[in-house]
């Protein structure tokens, strides 16, 4: 819900954004297939994930957007967790 919502604020506030991205899965520059993502693509710069009622964000978290950055050719992005006590905001560079 909380994916949906901020959806909904971006394309309101007029800053493009697109749910589920396809992200093509390569290998040694072949296609093997694109594999569907819960991430948010906003304004073609940034990939945002949002996670919900989690205590910490995972390592797999971190590890999935890093990738997806990568595979899409972007630098930064961000994971949002709406956790049980606070809100949590992490940011992420690729190298």
């Amino acid at each position: 819900m909380y994916r949906k919502l901020a959806a909904i604020e971006l394309v309101q506030n007029n800053i493009s954004c697109v749910s589920e991205i396809e992200v093509p899965a390569l290998w040694n520059g072949s296609l093997l297939a694109y594999h569907k993502t819960q991430h948010l693509l906003i304004g073609n710069n940034y990939l945002l994930h949002v996670r919900s009622l989690l205590e910490q964000v995972t390592n797999y978290d971190f590890t999935q957007t890093r990738t997806l950055l990568a595979a899409l050719g972007l630098k930064y992005g961000v994971i949002i967790n709406f956790g049980y006590q606070q809100v949590q905001i992490h940011g992420i560079k690729t190298k």
